[in-house]
This record gives structure tokens, C-alpha cells and sequence, in this order.
């Protein structure tokens, strides 16, 4: 997906509506995401993530389901800043059974962040040698 900032965030805001939450599939949203966070969208993506993970509680209140884990896990907006991105993960819950699924997928996601920044530090710290 290569697009124009104004057709990025559009998509962005598209993925938080219900009416287009239903009217995309989640194998259309695969090929959306497919090119959402090649490195042209960088910008835009830092720029997204300064309120992602906000947002991420008033949109569970207007999209549900497979829809709802696709944003968060599908959406992550990728960076350098693991700590950061970890934070973020961290600075929300969601409430109720409902959402049960989604809430062990954020500590997946967590654990994977985790788990690459001591690669990233292993790697770092075995090229001083």
C-alpha cells in the first residue's frame, strides 16, 4: 500500500468505524496491512502512535471481535521504540469476559516486544566485541 498521507490516515480512521469495520472483510484488511508499515508510512505511522493506544478503549466500544483484534494487534504502529511501544501496551485494560481473547493477545505482543529488545541488546552488545 503505497498512498498519500491524506488516504493513510483516512484508512486509519476507516479501520476505527463500524460501518466500515463490517463492510471489509478481515482478508481485505490482511492485504491493507500488507503494506501499512513499509518504511515509506514511517512517518505517519510515529504520528499514529502518538494516540493509538488511547484510542484503543472507545474503539473497543464501536468495534468488536476479529475486527477489534485486528486493529490492535494488526495496527501496532512499528517503530524503534519498543519500551515505548511496550508502555503503550501496558497503559490500557479492557474490561469483561468479552474481551478475554484480545486481552492475551496484548500480553503476547508484550512478551514478543520484550523478548526482541533482549535480542536487539544481545546483538548490540556481542558487535562491541
Amino acid at each position: 500500500m503505497k498512498a498519500t498521507k491524506e488516504e493513510f490516515l483516512k484508512t486509519y480512521e476507516d479501520f476505527k468505524s463500524p460501518e466500515k469495520c463490517q463492510e471489509w472483510s478481515i482478508s481485505v484488511k490482511h492485504a491493507i496491512r500488507a503494506g501499512w508499515s513499509a518504511g515509506i508510512h514511517l512517518p505517519w505511522l510515529i504520528e499514529i502512535k502518538k494516540t493509538f493506544f488511547s484510542e484503543i478503549p472507545e474503539v473497543s466500544k464501536k468495534i468488536h471481535g476479529d475486527h477489534l483484534e485486528f486493529f490492535i494487534e494488526d495496527l501496532e504502529p512499528i517503530d524503534d521504540d519498543l519500551e515505548g511501544t511496550i508502555a503503550g501496551y501496558q497503559s490500557f485494560k479492557l474490561d469483561g469476559e468479552k474481551y478475554d481473547k484480545i486481552n492475551r493477545g496484548i500480553l503476547k505482543i508484550i512478551d514478543h516486544l520484550k523478548r526482541r529488545g533482549k535480542a536487539y541488546a544481545l546483538f548490540n552488545e556481542k558487535s562491541k566485541l
